[in-house]
């Protein structure tokens, strides 16, 4: 298969094969869509007893999204993980992009929602669980508020080094930014300081608008920064994965591959005549040590509203565009069956 062809180490590879063989661990095929229903934006977390939770934006008549899973094939819906709006949000209906962390016996989860009022303004907030399913409970006030919908999509990742905690976000055409967040998780450190990492360019292919970072230490060396632009959605959807790294760890600074490479785009993962806009990913490792990208993407094969955004998944090559340069799956998502993940 695919997976085992990428395993250089000859005792890793007969570990995985032995495990199989005796069924401790198990690979499943899959094909996309593995959850066919809107479930835009999905964030993915492995808990200590070997589960899977998947979270999502808003749909379904919920306000953040959750399914779980054994294998991260097959998926069961559980509906709604924030079932209590936060009162600095309880008159709007706008909950984007969740991003849940376990930390120190408690689940994290932060996310975009839009402030009561007319100003249609997004802002970040924080939201605790005990348990992956939630519920999560608001801690009752937002982390950051910025004028339209720059505060969004926000990543949390601890710095290895330090201990420090970052949290990435950005979009409404400015760049992707991180700051530090409080020992407890809870707040941004003051005084407040906004660390640009990455900006749109209109001249390059879905980068006029860029968001949805995700922060990655892949097994190479490298960190990654992925990133989706431009629309994400609706009839005009025109959306994909774009990519940068860079070998100083998650505060940069990043390089896009297109500049290194001498391209005019850095693009991983883009449209084919199967499924439209695939985007905003988050990323998880099965036991084999394989990355796999987890994305949304909209079926025009089966003509599916233009605002359903289904869940899908694909292998991460980081050496698909060459010099440790990512690609999923072959730049598109896959639509045949295909060998899924170990776990």
């Amino acid at each position: 298969s695919y997976l085992l062809m990428k395993i250089h180490n000859p005792f890793v590879l007969l570990l995985i094969i032995g495990s199989l063989c005796l069924g401790v661990l198990s690979q499943t095929k899959y094909q996309n869509p593995v959850l066919a229903m809107d479930f835009p934006d999905p964030c993915i977390l492995k808990t200590n007893d070997s589960q899977y939770f998947v979270y999502a934006t808003q749909g379904n008549n919920v306000n953040i999204q959750v399914a779980s899973s054994s294998n991260l094939v097959n998926w069961t819906y559980l509906g709604e993980a924030l079932p209590v709006k936060p009162t600095w949000a309880n008159e709007t209906q706008n909950f984007w992009a969740p991003d849940v962390q376990f930390h120190s016996g408690l689940y994290y989860m932060y996310y975009a929602a839009q402030i009561n009022g007319d100003s249609g303004d997004m802002c970040i907030g924080l939201a605790t669980s005990q348990v992956p399913q939630g519920p999560f409970t608001d801690q009752g006030h937002y982390l950051m508020c910025a004028d339209g919908f720059q505060d969004i999509d926000p990543k949390e990742i601890d710095d290895p080094a330090t201990g420090n905690h970052i949290l990435y976000w950005g979009s409404d055409f400015q760049p992707l930014n991180y700051t530090w967040l409080s020992n407890d998780r809870t707040r941004i450190v003051e005084p407040f300081t906004q660390v640009n990492a990455l900006f749109p360019n209109a001249s390059s292919p879905y980068e006029s608008l860029i968001e949805g970072s995700w922060v990655w230490p892949a097994s190479n060396g490298y960190y990654y920064l992925f990133y989706s632009g431009n629309a994400c959605c609706g009839e005009g959807a025109h959306y994909a994965v774009s990519v940068a790294r860079s070998v100083h760890g998650l505060y940069g600074p990043w390089e896009k591959m297109g500049n290194v490479l001498g391209r005019d785009n850095s693009i991983v993962l883009q449209l084919n005549d199967y499924f439209n806009a695939p985007g905003h990913n988050s990323i998880i490792t099965d036991n084999a040590g394989q990355d796999w990208m987890f994305y949304h993407a909209i079926n025009d094969a089966h003509a599916y509203d233009g605002n359903v955004r289904m869940l899908m998944m694909d292998p991460i090559d980081y050496n698909g565009n060459g010099e440790g340069w990512p690609i999923v799956n072959d730049g598109t998502p896959s639509y045949t069956v295909m060998v899924g993940p170990v776990v």
